[in-house]
């Protein structure tokens, strides 16, 4: 009995690893953007023209 609840404690800590390097990690596992920028064209696109829109703050964002 005290080896299954020993047992079952490591794996409730273990769990709570897993799920805080998670948390920690949400915004890369999430959004993990390429740094490459590839035209539309290479990417098979045909017809589609890149544009460059700039927001009332001033910044530049590709459409």
């Amino acid at each position: 009995m005290r080896f299954a609840r020993v047992a079952l404690g490591v794996l409730g800590l273990l769990y709570g690893l897993v799920i805080l390097v998670a948390w920690a990690g949400q915004r890369h596992l999430v959004y993990n953007p390429d740094p490459r920028k590839t035209s539309p064209a290479a990417a098979g696109l045909d017809g589609v023209e890149e544009r460059w829109v700039e927001a009332a703050d001033g910044v530049r964002v590709v459409a």
